[in-house]
């Protein structure tokens, strides 16, 4: 991803995009400021690793909430 993006816009990138942008994002900030626990870090690290090792995998968040209404 390059150029500029307005914050409008944001809903208009891929799933990847976004990724690739909170990683951009993140990485510009100390990890000591950053309001996880080691622990949690770890696991956004493993989930971000799973997702990027299949993309497929990784559902919307109306697919989430279809998903989860077919449980009620």
């Amino acid at each position: 991803m390059s150029g500029t993006i307005k914050l409008d816009e944001i809903d208009k990138l891929s799933v990847e995009q976004r990724i690739e942008l909170i990683e951009r994002i993140l990485s510009t900030l100390d990890a000591d400021s950053l309001p996880f626990t080691a622990e949690q870090w770890k696991e956004i690290q493993r989930r971000l690793a799973a997702f990027e090792s299949n993309p497929d995998s990784a559902q919307s968040y109306e697919q989430y909430k279809e998903r989860i209404r077919g449980m009620m």
